[in-house]
């Protein structure tokens, strides 16, 4: 009896804590994709700090509902070996080389799609660029092939340096750093630091320096065999630059600017007259360097830092990358594929590679999308906007409209009247004649054949032979932006002072419609052929529910230019605009709701594939998608507080009905006492 009922007291508890441990193990696999969520978005906040997204306080998160999917290319560093010969490298392999200054620029071939941060050249034949992954490619002919070299790590490569054909030096998100003395065909690793190291740089095979999180700044005379690190403040610090083994600047977040003239043994805060991120610093000699940082913001000094001006970039674009070539030359690049220079110290600063956006866009499915935007850009996604890949489109011309009705047939449309055609999905474009010379805005087809363009002036074309002849007609004498069709005949086309404009006889006339509004209009959805929205300037949503006949405006809650709407259903939809602005109706638009995405980048349209399934293109190739899943605040869902509802009573019931029992019976002091406000008492001591 005594062996059964000690069994018993044994194998109860021990089956609590089996069902308790197994529920925790449920908990934690329903849960676990929300951390492995949560520790990417943690490093996605310290890539954003180089990208400049946000402005300076911390991003909305969202984990479901709109999420960034993509942007354009973003250069990540900039090198030059001369006034002439230079590179550029950043996210998606991007490699771009220059032999004139910068004035044109060609893709060089990486062979990878990860992002690559860093690059270092000796002369203009040899160099090594570092990404992702423990990436490190090298050249030997100026980037005519790239090859791949084996470091034996797996963690993101952030800065890299070489002082000559043999010895170089990469740092890692880990706080090590790899060295190399034989070109990177080899690699040792030393521990450094235990921080994300962001930069480093070598004066010669023995002195070097390396920063990163948490104000770390180490610094080696021995190669980087050892190192001495020590913390100046909380900032991250994104780079170092050293003229010579004592003198040195380092910079980060809030406008930190450091200087060293001991080799680093000391460093002093030098007044940047900025508190915004400084990302970036190179410098000629111990007097004259730049730094480039968010909002386009350059500073330059002549004197060894002592004092920074700021200088004019003209651009609002973050800047993540400058190098200074000549104490009247640099060269700065950033977000989406900006770079400019100066010849003159920085007095004044030229755009010679503009930083791109995307205008349309347009999904034939959930998986298959193009987008289009400034200077010829077109994308192409074969899964869902995940990734993107650039196609070419034999113009440099801005891009204004996309349409495609299947997986090979295209169309785009933009300034100076470009139409162009594509029958293999866009791998390669054929001009069409168009007989305008105004920028063409919205093209719509309904099948290979039969399509509309509208644009400036109130321009209208339409084609019955896939473009092969368009024809040219006027609806009114304002812009057009977007036009719509609800059959080979029906259509409907909006503009600038609330231009309405319908036609049912295939375009050969028009009649304006009264939209009840001086807004301009930008763009037009219908859901079957009676119920439409149009939305456009402060704030404008316009609907119909008889066709056209009548509209009426709904309130949003936002004055901020509306640029596109689109909906799945009649009661969902969403429309986009200037700031970042996204709202979104589930009533057919009889209330909005204002969504906050975490950008205040414009957004030019909006793509409704589904009620699960959106997309939104805007400036500086900004690429959203909305997946359809529950909006909550850290992912969790209705599923998981459910589950850990239940886990939590079962836990309760497991532990009242065995753990805390089997204690109970074999406390002495329980067995022999009496139970008073939750503290046991001998009873004897009660007498």
């Amino acid at each position: 009896m005594r062996l059964k009922t000690a069994t018993r007291s044994i194998a109860r508890p021990a089956a609590a804590a089996a069902a308790a441990l197994a529920g925790i193990i449920v908990l934690l696999l329903a849960i676990g994709p929300v951390i492995e969520v949560l520790s990417d978005r943690q490093e996605q906040r310290v890539l954003d700090y180089r990208s400049g997204q946000g402005s300076g306080s911390e991003p909305a998160v969202s984990l479901y509902g709109w999420t960034t999917q993509s942007r354009l290319v973003t250069i990540l560093d900039v090198e030059f070996v001369d006034e002439r010969t230079g590179w550029a490298v950043g996210t998606g392999g991007l490699i771009l080389s220059t032999s004139d200054g910068g004035a044109t620029w060609a893709r060089q071939e990486s062979g990878t799609t990860l992002p690559l941060h860093s690059a270092s050249f000796i002369d203009s034949y040899t160099g090594w660029i570092a990404g992702d992954r423990g990436l490190v490619l090298a050249t030997a002919d100026g980037g005519g092939a790239w090859k791949p070299l084996v470091t034996n790590t797996g963690a993101p490569l952030r800065g890299i340096d070489f002082v000559d054909a043999s010895t170089g030096w990469v740092a890692d998100s880990i706080g090590r750093v790899l060295s190399t003395s034989n070109g990177g065909a080899t690699w040792n690793a030393t521990q450094a630091t235990s921080v994300s190291l962001e930069s480093l740089d070598f004066i010669d095979g023995l002195r070097g320096w390396a920063v990163g999180s948490s104000g770390t700044i180490a610094r080696t005379s021995d190669g980087g065999a050892s190192w001495i690190v020590e913390q100046f403040g909380r900032e991250l610090l994104f780079d170092t630059s050293f003229a010579d083994a004592d003198t040195g600047w380092a910079v980060g977040s809030g406008g930190t600017v450091l200087g060293t003239v001991d080799g680093g043994e000391t460093w002093a805060r030098q007044h940047a007259s900025t508190d915004a991120y400084v990302l970036d610093v190179d410098f000629v000699d111990g007097s004259t360097g730049w730094a480039v940082g968010r909002n386009g913001a350059v500073l330059a000094t002549t004197d060894g830092g002592r004092t920074w001006t700021a200088q004019s970039s003209g651009a609002s674009t973050t800047l993540l990358s400058v190098d200074a070539i000549t104490s009247q030359s640099a060269v700065a690049a950033g977000i989406s594929g900006l770079i400019m220079a100066t010849r003159d110290g920085g007095a004044t600063w030229q755009v010679v590679r503009a930083a791109e956006s995307l205008f349309d866009l347009d999904f034939i499915d959930f998986s298959n999308g193009w987008a289009v935007g400034t200077h010829g850009r077109v994308l192409h996604t074969q899964d869902g906007g995940r990734t993107y890949e650039e196609l070419p489109s034999a113009t440099n011309r801005h891009l204004h409209g996309v349409k495609f009705i299947d997986s090979a047939n295209g169309w785009i449309v933009g300034e100076g009247g470009t139409i162009m055609r594509t029958v293999d999905g866009g791998q390669s474009w054929l001009p069409q004649a168009s007989g305008a010379a105004e920028t063409l805005r919205g093209v719509e087809f309904i099948d290979s054949n039969s399509g509309w363009i509208v644009g400036d002036s109130g321009i209208v074309l339409t084609t019955s032979d896939g473009g092969t002849v368009w024809s040219a007609g006027r609806a009114g004498d304002d812009a057009l932006f977007d036009i719509e069709l609800l059959g080979s005949s029906t259509g409907w086309a909006v503009g600038e002072n609330g231009a309405v404009f319908s036609t049912t006889d295939g375009g050969s006339s028009w009649s304006a419609s009264p939209s009840g509004t001086p807004q301009h209009l930008y763009d037009l959805d219908f859901v079957g052929r009676d119920m439409a929205w149009a939305v456009g300037a402060n704030g404008t949503v316009l609907h119909t529910s008889d066709g056209g006949q009548t509209w009426a405006g709904q309130r949003t809650g936002t004055n901020e230019e509306l640029l596109s709407v689109g909906f799945a259903n009649a009661s969902r939809g969403w429309a986009v605009g200037r700031s970042g602005t996204i709202i979104r109706t589930e009533r057919g638009g009889e209330s909005w709701s204002l969504e906050d995405v975490g950008t205040r980048h414009d957004l030019h349209k909006v793509h409704v594939v589904h009620e699960t399934t959106a997309f939104a293109v805007g400036n500086l190739g900004l690429l959203l998608g909305y997946t359809g899943r529950p909006d909550v605040p850290l992912g969790v869902n209705l599923w998981v507080i459910g589950l850990i509802l239940i886990i939590t009573f079962a836990s309760i019931f497991l532990w009242r009905r065995y753990l805390a029992r089997s204690f109970r019976t074999r406390s002495p002091v329980a067995a022999a006492g009496n139970w008073r406000r939750g503290w046991a008492t001998d009873s004897a001591s009660e007498k």
